[in-house]
C-alpha cells in the first residue's frame, strides 16, 4: 500500500508547487493546506484500492491494460452497434 501513498504524493507535491502559479507556496499556512490535501488524497486512494480488490476482487493495475496498440497483448477491443455497426476502443 505504500506505492500508491509515494505517488500520489510525488504528484501532489509537483501539482501543489505548480498549481495558480505557485499559490500553496507564497506562505506557511498555504504549504500546510498543501500538505494536508495530499495527505487526504493518499488517504482516499489506499482507501479506494483496497476496496477494489476486497469487495470487487479488482487489481487496479489491469484495469490500465493496454489494448489495440502494436505492442500490446490484447487485441483492439470491437463493440457492436445497433444498425450493423461497430465501433473500436
Amino acid at each position: 500500500m505504500d506505492d500508491q501513498r509515494v505517488r500520489v504524493g510525488l504528484i501532489a507535491e509537483t501539482v501543489a508547487r505548480e498549481f495558480a502559479h505557485g499559490l500553496f507556496q507564497t506562505n506557511a499556512r498555504g504549504r500546510f493546506a498543501a500538505r494536508a490535501l495530499s495527505r487526504s488524497l493518499q488517504d482516499f486512494v489506499e482507501i479506494m484500492i483496497e476496496w477494489m480488490r476486497t469487495s470487487y476482487g479488482l487489481d487496479p493495475v489491469c484495469a490500465e491494460l493496454v489494448f489495440g496498440a502494436a505492442d500490446s497483448e490484447l487485441p483492439i477491443w470491437e463493440v457492436d452497434l445497433a444498425g450493423d455497426r461497430r465501433t473500436t476502443g
